[in-house]
């Protein structure tokens, strides 16, 4: 069977993933992990592979407390109890004396409206990740597995995040597994809950055996990809049109850029009959597009834009731009729009601050213009002039480097970023306040277990964390090529 999957985190320099393996006492894996981390997220042994991504599951609640800052005390709903109080002592360089910092807890955890500014009520943080500590014993157990019972028991003790869990033995079966420590909750977490009401306090922990997974003993395909459903489907079609992939055809699959509104959102937009010569030049040259999510494709800032404007011009009168703003920052958006195109008497087409009722089409035209008035503002009417990586990102920066001073050439990289939340190839952009990339898979592997086992990986940008090193950033283009270097065990001692 064959494994692929990749790790997100965002945009930066160093690299969060190390790429390392473990030889000895026990141990013969390859893969990625974090550095200092001891264990391997993604990678494989001698007998599976397997890899950890992140979610679904909601391990943290912030919880609203009432608190007598005079008495240092918390109203749990039945009667007053005192804060618990410590002072922590944070050395920092350079400085004569260590910083001292007062931390107070209620039994829900940490107050951290400290951290929210002035004004904040009093939010006390519960994370389930406070009350584990297996961990690193279930990582270590995981890379010493060799069969699906092995990996389930290992995961079983897991509470760092909650995580879905891909798995593949050489016997030939793959599956699926949901690990976390999730809490059990009498109310919608979704918000905070009120610190004074014991009726939202959490009553304890789903069992391993609650979450759910599933074994293919016969093989198939296992999908489990964050992100809006069109994505999923998008990587569904391409699997189905060869069940069997080899490894260039999987490297393949792991970098398309195809963005799957191309295949709803345009055909509805060109519908339209332009309006003035802007329109009329970018439409004639839509009609011919191929679509892709390239770092250089007009087209890729074109759909961006539009599709945002669209959204914009649906939700904005009912959601407020401050709220539309935060909502399209996520990706919920995108299958929102995919479902609404196919409705066009659905009521959100309706703006309310006018008085007339607005077709779809309406909407859309408002849109359009909207899209290219941005994009005419910013890069001129000249469509050929349009990039994607202008709006998503051309540069890696290291947290050093964010403000330009002598030496940040050092720090920072170019790198002209592609794709967006909906393509296979992720990299998920914060489009409510710009376009620019807040996700990136740095860290993405294919393993085939052969004998022995192969992996294959790209690493962006590098393997050191030192700007001067050689291997700083010099996987930089290899990743946005979409190519893979191989990692092979050595042989084992003698």
């Amino acid at each position: 069977p064959l494994l692929a999957m990749d790790l997100a985190a965002p945009p930066t320099l160093p690299s969060p993933w190390y790429v390392v393996g473990l030889h000895g006492g026990g141990y013969q894996v390859v893969g990625a992990s974090l550095p200092g981390l001891p264990g391997v997220l993604a990678g494989h042994n001698d007998r599976i592979a397997w890899g950890l991504a992140t979610g679904p599951g909601d391990d943290q609640d912030l919880y609203l407390e009432w608190v007598d800052w005079e008495r240092e005390r918390v109203w749990t709903g039945t009667a007053w109890r005192p804060l618990r109080r410590r002072e922590e002592r944070i050395t920092v360089a350079g400085e004569p004396a260590p910083s001292l910092l007062t931390v107070y807890e209620t039994a829900h955890g940490p107050l951290i409206q400290g951290l929210l500014g002035e004004e904040a009520p009093p939010l006390a943080l519960r994370w389930a990740a406070r009350d584990g500590g297996q961990g690193m014993q279930a990582l270590l157990a995981l890379n010493r597995a060799t069969t699906w019972s092995d990996f389930r028991r290992a995961l079983a003790a897991w509470d760092l995040w909650p995580v879905t869990a891909l798995y593949a033995d050489r016997e030939g079966r793959i599956g699926w597994q949901r690990a976390g420590r999730l809490p059990r909750r009498a109310c919608d977490g979704r918000l905070p809950l009120p610190g004074d009401d014991p009726a939202c306090d959490w009553q304890g922990f789903l069992a391993p055996e609650e979450l759910p997974g599933r074994l293919a003993p016969d093989g198939g395909i296992v999908v489990a990809l964050p992100g809006p459903q069109q994505r999923r489907e998008r990587l569904q079609e391409l699997l189905a049109r060869s069940p069997s992939l080899s490894l260039r055809e999987a490297q393949a699959v792991a970098s398309d850029l195809y963005p799957p509104a191309a295949s709803w959102l345009l055909p509805a937009l060109l519908r339209l009959e332009p309006q003035g010569w802007r329109q009329e030049r970018v439409t004639a040259w839509l009609q011919e597009w191929e679509p892709t999510m390239e770092a250089e494709d007009p087209g890729a800032a074109f759909l961006a834009v539009y599709r945002l404007e669209l959204a914009r011009a649906i939700l904005a009168d009912d959601l407020g731009e401050d709220l539309f703003t935060a909502y399209a920052a996520s990706t919920a958006y995108h299958d929102f729009l995919a479902a609404l195109i196919e409705d066009p008497q659905a009521a959100w087409w309706e703006d309310r601050t006018t008085p007339a009722r607005e077709s779809a089409e309406e909407v859309q035209r408002r849109a359009y213009e909207a899209a290219l008035e941005w994009l005419g503002r910013r890069y001129g009417d000249l469509h050929l002039l349009w990039r994607w990586d202008a709006l998503h990102g051309e540069t890696l920066r290291h947290p050093l480097g964010e403000v330009e001073q002598p030496g940040t050439s050092l720090l920072n990289r170019r790198a002209e970023l592609k794709g967006d939340a909906t393509t296979v190839w992720a990299s998920p952009g914060r489009d409510g306040e710009s376009y620019q990339a807040v996700a990136l898979a740095g860290y993405r592997q294919i393993v085939r277990l052969t004998e022995p086992p192969v992996l294959w990986a790209a690493l962006l940008p590098g393997q050191s964390g030192h700007p001067l090193h050689s291997h700083y950033a010099d996987l930089v283009d290899d990743w946005l090529e979409g190519s893979f270097f191989a990692l092979t065990p050595p042989p084992p001692a003698p």
